[in-house]
């Protein structure tokens, strides 16, 4: 997966001042509305995503570490964003988080007290993330060249977390997926009584990390940040 810096704006909701060489895609579509839906669904039959359409998420993550044997203290931290998914031309989407915050506790289970409480994160709101899907695989991302690195790998974390691949949502599956936690053991089924629901799990025990330009490994990764 590519991943490219560029200079992007988007004042308030409306996409403007986009900048920089765009994904090229094999996807084109030609005629009116109805058309244009029926070739969307014709060429991109394996994405959960579909262009023309704007998806809304929760997205919540949490990070626990535990004192197991001594006096099983635990240190926790959670972040929570709303997330707006949106087509903007052929293959590409906009990833934007919205309304952040995190939370710290700490402490001997149920006795844990908060060291951060619900703490806002506006910054993380400032810049969205452009990538690019094709067969339900991201195939590259774009970030504006403004936006702080450990902003930019919260991002890349919270997307990794997402399942666009349509055939997750009917049938098992166990592969290796390559993302910002490095190439990992991933496998998924379909929760049974649901529509579209996936559970997924990502074996991060046993993920190779691609070495830094230094030639050391890569450090280790919570929500993304390094």
């Amino acid at each position: 997966m590519k991943e490219r810096r560029l200079h992007w704006k988007i004042r308030g909701r409306t996409k403007s001042d986009r900048g920089g060489q765009m994904v090229k895609c094999t996807f084109t579509a030609i005629g009116n509305v109805s058309n244009y839906k029926f070739a969307i669904q014709k060429v991109q039959p394996k994405n959960v995503l579909q262009p023309g359409y704007d998806y809304i998420y929760r997205f919540e993550s949490k990070v626990v570490a535990e004192a197991v044997g001594t006096t099983d203290d635990k240190s926790e931290i959670s972040i929570s964003c709303d997330v707006f998914i949106s087509h903007v031309s052929s293959c590409l989407y906009t990833f934007i988080l919205d309304k952040c915050s995190t939370k710290a506790i700490e402490g001997p289970p149920g006795s844990e007290s908060a060291w951060i409480e619900d703490q806002p994160l506006f910054d993380l709101s400032k810049y969205p993330v452009l990538f690019s899907l094709s067969n339900g695989e991201i195939t590259e991302i774009q970030v504006d060249e403004n936006d702080p690195i450990h902003f930019v790998n919260i991002k890349r974390g919270a997307l990794s977390a997402f399942v666009f691949k349509l055939s997750y949502t009917t049938q098992p599956s166990k592969e290796m997926h390559t993302d910002v936690h490095g190439a990992c053991p991933w496998s998924s089924y379909p929760v049974l009584g649901s529509e579209g629901s996936v559970h997924a799990e990502k074996d991060m025990l046993h993920c190779s990390f691609q070495a830094e330009k230094t030639g050391s490994l890569a450090r280790i990764r919570c929500f993304g940040i390094w």
